[in-house]
């Protein structure tokens, strides 16, 4: 007999937000290069605040993409047995 299990695939969908909010954070990294008479590390503070909005939304992008983990379906197969034990 073959069983399908179904489980929430959470690495997978933890993996993706991680991967979003890094790469909103990244962004401060580049407005570094693009505007560095604002963005330096001289204001921590601006910078800061530029990554956490940036993560911010793209982990809300993600969200929208993906709200839920997907599904995973396992299949097992499973034998039963019927031993009868004798007892003297």
């Amino acid at each position: 007999m073959i069983k399908t299990i179904k489980q929430m695939d959470w690495l997978h969908w933890l993996k993706g937000l991680v991967a979003a909010i890094i790469g909103g954070i990244s962004t401060s990294v580049v407005a570094m290069f693009v505007a560095p008479d604002q963005f330096n590390l001289s204001n921590l503070r601006k910078l800061a605040e530029l990554a956490l909005g940036a993560g911010v939304i793209n982990a809300a992008m993600y969200l929208k993409q993906s709200p839920v983990p997907p599904e995973i379906e396992t299949k097992i197969e499973v034998t039963e047995t019927n031993e009868t034990t004798k007892t003297s």
